[in-house]
């Protein structure tokens, strides 16, 4: 699989305490690695926990979808790969790949709507945020969640 245009938003080493009674990395440190590399790709675009605490809007998921390919075990190295499918005013796509020895481990997509952290409803995101998306945007890939309402 391609990786051009992703971004790598985290890297490590699975620790003997993210490991399950099925002796292999446990569901939550999948989510939780997406959600970091969900928090990387915001950070270069300026949605940082600064603009949040202004006012500006931010992105909150609201669907995702997770796609196990193959378990990763203790002391596997990975990385995360992650971009944009799709960038509205209104909402985002996120994608992520979390990949380990040269193959895609686990997938993730993340239906992301524009919030507003003052009146707590929905916002909408600025030019300057969605052109510093298009460059993380990856093309070709179709937005499973496209015929979902936000």
């Amino acid at each position: 699989m391609s990786l051009r245009n992703f971004l790598k938003t985290a890297e490590g080493t699975v620790p003997k305490s993210w490991i399950d009674i099925n002796g292999h990395m446990n569901v939550v440190h999948y989510m939780a690695l997406f959600d970091q590399g969900s928090d990387a790709l915001c950070k270069n675009l300026g949605i940082t926990s600064q603009s949040i605490a202004q006012g500006h809007p931010t992105l909150v998921a609201n669907r995702i979808y997770i796609s196990h390919k193959r378990e990763l075990l203790e002391g596997d190295t990975f990385e995360v790969w992650s971009g944009f499918i799709n960038v509205t005013p209104e909402y985002a796509t996120l994608t992520h790949r979390l990949v380990s020895q040269g193959s895609v481990r686990a997938s993730c997509d993340i239906r992301a709507s524009a919030f507003c952290p003052v009146t707590r409803k929905p916002a909408s995101l600025n030019l300057e945020i969605l052109s510093k998306a298009a460059s993380f945007k990856i093309s070709g890939m179709a937005d499973r969640f496209a015929e979902m309402p936000s």
